[in-house]
């Protein structure tokens, strides 16, 4: 009985172990990988902004932390009794969570209640600043007052003020004027 407890014992002790070498690239690889998300964002325990994603990545170890939404993302901004305020449609976006920017990219879409329009291939919205900008083409749109084609603008969230520094086709539409006229006074250029 003593012999065959030593046998077992021995067998266990010579028992080798295999390694791996993996190579982890924190900037390529995501700490979370998730499919069809829906992300409800705060401010001050308020409910802001829906978010919606095919595909959703946390690269939260990166040297510049971000999440990434390589298949599109789907964006709703909320007032606060949360009655939609504006939508925000892009093929690929990034969340800078640590520059609080986010990064937009093929065809970006926004539009606010009021019908208010812009296009864009990609743009910058700067959270801190509550700015939208980009050098990208662009067209907007202020039913009944302002159409703006041009390259290169900033504006705020809500599209209240606009400039740009290569205006291309402005014009401003007085909802009793029939014929164009220059551009209005809150739309400067750069």
């Amino acid at each position: 009985m003593a012999g065959v407890a030593i046998f077992v014992f021995s067998a266990c002790s010579e028992e080798t172990k295999e390694t791996v070498a993996l190579k982890y690239n924190k900037e390529t690889v995501p700490t979370i990988d998730t499919d069809s998300a829906t992300i409800l964002i705060s401010d001050s325990g308020i409910v802001r902004y829906k978010l919606v994603a095919k595909t959703y990545q946390i690269l939260d170890k990166a040297s510049n932390p971000h999440w990434y939404f390589p298949d599109g993302a789907y964006l709703e901004q909320f007032d606060p009794f949360l009655r939609p305020q504006a939508t925000v449609k892009a093929d690929t976006a990034w969340n800078y969570t640590r520059q609080k920017y986010w990064r937009l990219k093929g065809h970006v879409h926004i539009k606010t209640i009021e019908g208010k329009e812009l296009k864009t291939d990609e743009l910058v919205w700067n959270v801190e600043t509550r700015t939208i900008s980009s050098d990208s083409y662009f067209e907007y749109l202020n039913p009944g007052e302002t159409i703006l084609k041009g390259i290169g603008f900033k504006t705020n969230e809500q599209m209240s003020w606009f400039s740009t520094s290569k205006p291309d086709g402005g014009y401003y539409y007085a909802p009793d004027d029939t014929e164009n006229t220059a551009v209005n006074d809150t739309i400067q250029s750069r």
